[in-house]
C-alpha cells in the first residue's frame, strides 16, 4: 500500500460538539491543584498599583490584606465574594475543586469590588502566570460575577413592580453584551468557552458564544441575534471579520463593559496587533471599559501593549514567586543532537517506546515544525503503532484540518483512557489547551522561538503532575540550543546510549514479546518508509525550506547548510532515492549565491584540441556554452549538446534531453523549416534519434513528471527553450520551486483568459454584437454542413440498394 497522509483527513472518531451556542458542550476541567510549598520565600501573589513604564516591572511585596494565609487557600475563604450559583459550579456541579492556585487567590480576593458594574474605578489587571494553574477560572469567575451584576442593578435602576424590574434586566440582558475573550487560536478559544459554560451551569438563562474559524460564520451570528452575549469568547482573525461583515455585532460589541486578553505575547508572536486594535476600536473606551491581559512572559512588546490597552492605575498580578522560572524547571528536560538524519525517526519510536515502558498510561504530545511534517510523521506513527511495546492511539491536530476535525482530536485525546495515546501537533496546540496527564512532550527540530520552546514543555507536568520534555534536533540545529536555550537545564541524551538504554529496559520487564519489538524498531521503520508517498516527502522538504531558511541565523548556521541537511532528510530518512531539485531562482530569492559562477572551483571540462573544438562550437551559438549550465548540487544540467562524441554528460548517463546519443542545439532545433530528411541527415549526432522524435521540435511537447522529479529516466519532454525550465521556477513558495503541477497552472491560465476574453466582450458593445453575430452564422453553416452529409449519405444507401 501507499502512504498519502497529504490527501487523508479521516478519523474514526465521533464528533463532540463544543460550545452551546453552537452545539452542546461537554469537555473536561482543569486540575487545579494548589501550588508546591517548599519554596524558601511565602507563595503568595504580588500586587501593585503600576504604570507601566519601558524598562521592568518591579513587583513589591504586597500589603497583608493580599497575602495568602494556611487557611485562606480554600474556596470557602471566597464563598461569600462570589454569587451562590458561581460557588456550587466550582465546588460541587461540574467542577469539584476545594483548592485555590495562586493566580485564583489572588484574583477572588479583589472581589467583589473588582467585579462592581457601577464603579467606573474598575482597577485593570495584567496577570503574569505560568501555563497550567487555573488562570482560566480566574479571568471567568470576576467576568460572569461583574455580568451579573451589571444585570441587577439594570433591575434594581427600573421604577414599578417586580415584574418590571424583570423585565428590565431581561431587556438590559438581550440588548448588551457582557465580556470579549480573545485567545489566540481556536483550539484555547473553544477550552475557555467550555469551561465558560461549565462555570454558569446554575445561572438561568446565562449563554456563551463562539466566534471562532473553521465553522459556520452565519449561524454564529443567527444565534448571537437570536440569544444573549453574556460571555462572547472569540479569535482575532474571526472577530475582525464578523465586525466587517456585521453592523448588529458592531454595535452591540460597543456596549461591553470588560475585555480580556489571554495568552497577550502569543497574540502578538501570531501578528494580531493591526486585528486587536481593530477590534478594541468598536469596544468602550476608558474609563467604562476594563481590560485584563494575561501573559506568560514579560516581554517589550507586552509592555507596549498594556500601556496601550491597560489603564495607568493597573494592578501588576505576579503569581511565579521569585527564582522559578517560567518553563516548569523541575520538569526532566534532555536534548539529543542526532549525528544524521536517518536516525531521527528510530530515535523517536525509541522515545514513544522508553515513555510506554515507564509510565502505565503513556500520553505523548509530538510537536512538529511544519503542517506538512504533522501530516507526514502521524502516518508514519499510526502505520507502527501496533510495532510499539504498547499499541497507541494516534491522533493529529495541524491547519490543514477542519474545525470539527480538530476539535474532535482535541477531545479524544484528552479523555483518552488508554495505556498509550500520542498526539502529534504543529503549534496551534503549544499554547493554553489544557490536557491533563501528558507524560512527555517530544519536540521535532528548533521551535519557532525559545518562548515556544517554554510555551510546549508547559503541556506536560500541569497541575503537580510529573513529565518529561525531549527535544530532537539534527547536527546543524545544535548551535540553537546553545545560544537560545543556554538558560535552561537541559540534559545531553545521546541516541545510541539510549537505545541501549531502551532495550534494556524492554528485557527488563521480561516480556519477549516487547523485546522483540523494541529491537525490530529499524526494521519495521525501513519496511514502512519504502511504501510512503514520494510526493508527500517532498511537500514536506518544501515546507522545512520555508519554515528553517529564514531561520538560519537564529541558528546560528548558513542557508546552504540547511539546505543540505534538508536533502539529507529526504534521502537518509526518508528514503528518496537523490534529493529534491532546487531551482537556482528560488535559491537566489532566499539569499543562497556566493556571486560566483556556477563553474567556480570545479574542473575544467575540456583540454586540448577537445576544448578548441568545443568553444568553436559555442562560438556559432553567439558565444553562449549551452552545455555549462550547474546547479547547486554540482550536477550538470542539459543546456543543448556538444558536437559529435562532446555530449553533456545528462546526455550520456540518458537523463535528461533526448533519448538518443546527441540533441541538436536550440539555435537549429526551433527552426520551422527543417522537415524530417533534414534532421536525419543534420551534424550533432542527429542521425541517432529514435523516429519518434524526428521533426518533434517543431511542435510543443507535454511536460511529464519526470522533468521535474530530480533526474528521473527519460526525455525531458516540455522543455521547448533552454530557458523554460529555468522560467517555469520563478515562484518564491517553496513548492512552487521544488515540483510543478502543469495540469493545474495550464488550467488556471485557461480559465483566466477565457475570464479575460468575455470581460473585454462585455465592455465592448460593437465587439459583443459582432462576436453574437459571427457564432449565429458559424451555427447555420454547422446547421447546414449536418444536413448536407446526412442527404449525402441517403443517397448513397440509396444507390447501393
Amino acid at each position: 500500500m501507499l502512504l498519502r497522509p497529504v490527501r487523508r483527513f479521516t478519523s474514526p472518531l465521533r464528533l463532540l460538539s463544543v460550545v452551546r451556542s453552537t452545539a452542546t458542550v461537554s469537555a473536561s476541567s482543569q486540575s487545579q491543584q494548589p501550588p508546591s510549598r517548599h519554596h524558601p520565600q511565602p507563595e503568595f501573589p504580588q500586587l501593585i498599583p503600576s504604570s507601566v513604564q519601558t524598562g521592568s516591572y518591579h513587583p513589591i511585596a504586597p500589603d497583608d490584606s493580599h497575602k495568602r494565609k494556611e487557611d485562606d487557600e480554600s474556596f470557602d475563604s471566597v464563598a461569600t465574594k462570589l454569587s451562590p450559583e458561581t460557588m456550587k459550579a466550582i465546588t460541587v456541579s461540574p467542577h469539584k475543586h476545594t483548592k485555590m492556585s495562586a493566580v485564583q487567590s489572588a484574583i477572588f480576593n479583589l472581589l467583589p469590588g473588582l467585579s462592581d458594574a457601577q464603579s467606573n474605578d474598575r482597577k485593570d489587571l495584567f496577570v503574569k502566570s505560568k501555563t497550567g494553574t487555573g488562570k482560566t477560572m480566574a479571568f471567568l469567575v470576576p467576568a460572569i460575577e461583574a455580568r451579573l451584576m451589571a444585570i441587577q442593578n439594570a433591575s434594581d435602576s427600573a421604577s414599578g413592580s417586580d415584574k418590571e424590574k424583570f423585565k428590565a434586566g431581561k431587556l438590559y440582558a438581550n440588548s448588551t453584551v457582557g465580556a470579549v475573550i480573545i485567545s489566540p487560536t481556536r483550539e484555547l478559544a473553544t477550552q475557555i468557552a467550555n469551561e465558560a459554560i461549565k462555570l454558569c451551569t446554575h445561572h438561568k438563562g446565562f449563554q456563551v458564544r463562539l466566534f471562532v474559524g473553521g465553522a459556520n460564520k452565519g449561524k454564529q451570528l443567527s444565534e448571537f441575534k437570536n440569544g444573549r452575549g453574556d460571555i462572547i469568547v472569540t479569535t482575532p482573525g474571526r472577530m475582525n471579520d464578523v465586525l466587517q461583515t456585521s453592523p448588529m455585532v458592531k454595535s452591540a460589541l460597543n456596549t461591553s463593559p470588560t475585555l480580556i486578553l489571554d495568552e497577550a505575547d502569543t497574540l502578538l508572536e501570531m501578528g494580531f496587533k493591526d486585528e486587536l486594535n481593530a477590534i478594541i476600536e468598536h469596544l468602550p473606551g476608558h474609563p467604562t471599559r476594563q481590560s485584563v491581559l494575561l501573559s506568560a512572559t514579560l516581554s517589550e512588546g507586552i509592555r507596549k501593549v498594556a500601556k496601550s490597552i491597560l489603564k495607568p492605575n493597573h494592578l501588576y498580578i505576579d503569581t511565579v514567586p521569585e527564582g522559578e522560572s517560567n518553563s516548569h524547571a523541575k520538569i526532566p528536560q534532555f536534548y539529543s543532537a542526532l549525528s544524521s538524519p536517518g536516525h531521527q525517526l528510530p530515535h523517536l519510536l525509541r522515545l514513544i517506546s522508553h515513555d510506554q515502558l515507564t509510565n502505565p498510561k503513556s500520553k505523548i504530545m509530538i510537536f512538529c515544525p511544519t503542517t506538512k511534517m504533522t501530516m507526514l510523521y502521524s502516518t508514519i506513527f499510526r502505520a507502527l503503532s501496533k510495532s510499539l511495546p504498547k499499541k497507541a492511539n494516534i491522533f493529529e491536530i495541524h491547519s490543514k484540518r477542519t474545525m470539527e476535525q480538530r476539535s474532535r482530536a482535541s477531545e479524544h485525546f484528552r479523555r483518552d483512557k488508554s495505556d498509550s495515546s500520542v498526539l502529534v501537533t504543529s503549534d496551534v496546540s503549544a499554547r493554553g489547551v489544557d490536557y491533563p496527564n501528558v507524560t512527555r512532550v517530544i519536540q521535532i527540530g528548533v521551535p519557532p522561538s525559545a518562548d515556544q520552546y517554554v510555551h510546549r514543555i508547559g503541556r506536560t507536568g500541569r497541575g503537580g503532575s510529573s513529565g518529561r520534555a525531549d527535544f530532537v534536533m539534527d547536527y546543524y540545529e545544535l548551535p540553537f540550543l546553545t545560544w537560545q536555550l543556554n538558560q535552561h537545564n537541559i540534559a545531553d541524551n545521546p541516541a545510541k546510549e539510549f537505545a541501549k538504554q531502551v532495550a534494556q529496559l524492554a528485557e527488563s520487564t521480561g516480556n519477549q514479546d516487547v523485546v522483540d519489538k523494541v529491537n525490530n524498531i529499524e526494521n519495521e521503520l525501513k519496511d514502512l518508509i519504502s511504501q510512503v508517498d514520494e510526493l508527500a516527502v517532498r511537500e514536506t522538504f518544501a515546507s522545512l525550506l520555508g519554515y528553517y531558511l529564514p531561520k538560519a541565523p537564529v541558528m546560528r548556521t548558513t542557508k546552504g547548510v540547511v539546505v543540505e541537511g534538508l536533502k539529507s532528510w529526504t534521502t537518509e530518512a526518508m528514503g528518496l532515492p537523490r534529493p529534491p531539485y532546487i531551482s537556482d531562482t528560488f535559491l537566489l530569492k532566499m539569499g543562497l549565491t556566493d556571486n560566483r559562477s556556477k563553474r567556480f572551483g570545479q574542473k575544467d571540462r575540456y583540454s586540448g584540441d577537445a576544448a578548441k573544438e568545443y568553444f568553436s562550437v559555442a562560438d556559432k551559438r553567439s558565444g553562449k556554452d549551452q552545455g555549462l549550465r550547474y546547479n547547486l548540487d554540482g550536477r550538470q544540467t542539459y543546456r543543448g549538446s556538444d558536437k559529435g562524441k562532446l555530449r553533456s554528460e545528462w546526455d550520456k548517463r540518458g537523463l535528461y534531453g533526448y533519448r538518443g546519443q546527441g540533441a541538436p542545439p536550440p539555435s537549429e532545433r526551433n527552426k520551422p523549416e527543417m522537415d524530417a530528411d533534414e534532421y536525419r541527415s543534420a551534424p550533432y549526432g542527429r542521425e541517432h534519434l529514435s523516429p519518434e522524435y524526428i521533426g518533434a521540435s517543431n511542435r510543443p511537447r507535454v511536460r511529464s513528471r519526470t522533468d521535474f522529479d530530480y533526474g528521473g529516466k527519460g526525455r525531458s519532454g516540455g522543455i521547448k527553450k533552454p530557458t523554460d525550465r529555468r522560467s517555469y521556477m520563478t515562484s518564491a513558495h517553496p513548492t512552487r520551486a521544488v515540483y510543478a503541477h502543469d495540469e493545474e497552472r495550464q488550467a488556471e491560465a485557461e480559465v483566466q483568459a477565457r475570464k479575460q476574453r468575455a470581460q473585454k466582450i462585455a465592455e465592448s458593445p460593437r465587439t459583443a454584437s459582432h462576436y453574437e453575430l459571427s457564432n449565429k452564422l458559424a451555427r447555420r453553416r454547422r446547421t447546414a454542413n449536418k444536413e448536407f452529409h446526412a442527404r449525402k449519405v441517403l443517397i448513397q444507401d440509396a444507390m447501393h440498394q
